[in-house]
Order: structure tokens, then sequence, then C-alpha cells
């Protein structure tokens, strides 16, 4: 059980639900064959490198989620600290293993790039970006959008994109935003433990009230995507699912509505991810 929480197997089951919705979006089939077994081990080698920086994170911030997250806390609980550095580097070279099978099979040393890229962002993240004024919430963000475009690139490599891509993207930079609120909405929830670790969140270099603000701004990039989404449904045909889409647009209005008017960040943060999960769903619809 500790070794599903130190990775946290909730989250590495939202990667699997949205690459499986990017395949399926764009092939309708989940027939088992050639493209879709390589396909499959994108997923996996997705799945381990998100596993492994779960690991690490947890190693590094042991002191913090005494704080934060007692509850919650695996290493010294229930995992020792060589066994997390022991998951981390065995998924880590699994994960490279993968990216190289993909790079040759497929004539595209990409996979092997984004490897490298991706746990060397999240070892960084661990030990310094953490505790860097805005790059920290940055940075997750931007391995969250990832997620997708990595599901789309194999799509293309395999010659099986056939759809606008003009809604994926829509899809992929509200991802991208609402997990930067998100990002920064828990950075007001951790200053406690965070002071201890002496990061330097938003929330504990500006405060409470400005880091709110920046919540707002980001968040705030719902209404134009809404906007967009509604001009680009009315001005083509598309058979994608409406209802989870508005949906996960309505929780992320509800999220914004929410930060306006002070209520507390727990629910917030809630709302958020809600609405990054909903979404998720529209792209088994495209």
């Amino acid at each position: 059980m500790g070794f599903f929480r130190l990775i946290r197997i909730n989250n590495l089951f939202i990667i699997v639900l949205t690459l499986i919705g990017v395949w399926y979006g764009s092939a309708h089939s989940l027939i088992l064959n050639s493209n879709f077994i390589s396909y499959l081990l994108m997923i996996l080698f997705t799945i381990l490198i998100a596993g492994a920086g779960n690991a690490i994170n947890d190693y590094f911030d042991v002191k913090a989620d005494r704080i934060n997250r007692p509850n919650r806390q695996v290493i010294d609980k229930t995992i020792k600290k060589r066994w997390a550095i022991i998951i981390h580097w065995g998924f880590n070279l699994i994960a490279l293993v993968i990216s190289i099978y993909l790079s040759i099979h497929l004539h595209s040393w990409f996979y092997v790039f984004i490897h490298l890229f991706a746990t060397t962002l999240l070892w960084v993240y661990s030990i310094f970006l953490k505790r860097v004024y805005f790059i920290s919430n940055l940075s997750i963000s931007v391995l969250v959008a990832l997620v997708p475009v990595l599901g789309y690139k194999i799509m293309l490599d395999l010659d099986l994109i056939i759809l606008d891509m003009r809604f994926p993207i829509l899809l992929i930079l509200g991802a991208f935003v609402t997990n930067l609120t998100r990002e920064i909405i828990k950075d007001i929830q951790d200053m406690e433990g965070d002071q201890i670790r002496h990061v330097k969140s938003i929330a504990i270099v500006s405060g409470k009230k400005i880091a709110r603000r920046w919540a707002i701004a980001t968040q705030f990039h719902i209404l134009p995507l809404t906007v967009a989404s509604y001009f680009l449904i009315k001005t083509n045909e598309t058979s994608f699912s409406e209802i989870t889409y508005y949906t996960s647009i309505g929780f992320g209005i509800l999220a914004l509505l929410f930060i306006l008017i002070g209520i507390r960040e727990s629910w917030v943060s809630m709302l958020l991810k809600a609405s990054m999960i909903i979404g998720t769903l529209t792209f088994y619809t495209l």
C-alpha cells in the first residue's frame, strides 16, 4: 500500500486515462495490434517517469510532509528512504530502455530526449526548482501538458493522426493553465511546511493575498478559452462531446469564482482537479 501511495497511483491512473483517450479519440479502436502495443509501451514509459518523479519528490519532502500532509506521509513510515531511491532509479532505468526501443522502432530520438528532459527536470525540481518563485509551478504544469502531447506525437509517428488538432490544442492549453492555477493554490495550502524548507513560493514570498491574485490571473484563461471553443464548435463540424467539455469548463469557472470570493483552498483545488479529470474524458470523443 505504501508503494502505491509513494508513486501516487491515482495520478498515474489519470495519465493512463488521458493517453488511452488520445488513442481512442484518434484511432477509434482499442484493437491489440503492433501500433497499439507501441502506444502501450509509451504509456508505460510515461507512468514510470511520473512514478519515479513522485518518489524522488517525496524523498526530498520528508520534513515538509510531516507538517503539510502528516496523514499522507509514506517515507520513514511505511517505506524507507533508500527504497524510495531504488524505486526512483529503477523506474527511470526501465523507462530509458523503453524510450530507446521506441526511438529506434519509430525512427525518432524524440522519446530518448523526452526521457532525459523529464527525468532531469523532475530531479532538479525536487532539489532546487521547488524553492524558486513561480518556476516551480511552471515546471510541473509543463510536464502535465506534455502527457497528451506525447500521445499525439506517437500517433503522428504511427501515421494515425486523422483529426483536426485545434480542439486537442485547446484542451492541452486548458490543462496547462488549470494545473498552473492548482499549483499556486497548493502553495497557499503548504505555506507552513514550505517555510521550514525555505521554499520561495509565491505564497511565502508575496503573501497569501498576492498568491490568490496570481491564481485569479491564471485561472481567468477559462473565459477566453470558453469563447474560443464556442466559435470553433459553431463554425466546424465536430462529433466530440460538448457535455464533458463544457462540464469541465463549468468546474473551472466555479473554481475561479471560489478564488474570487475567498472560499478555502482545499475546495478550489478539488474543483480544479475535477475540471482536469472531466476534461480528460473529452479526448475520447474527438
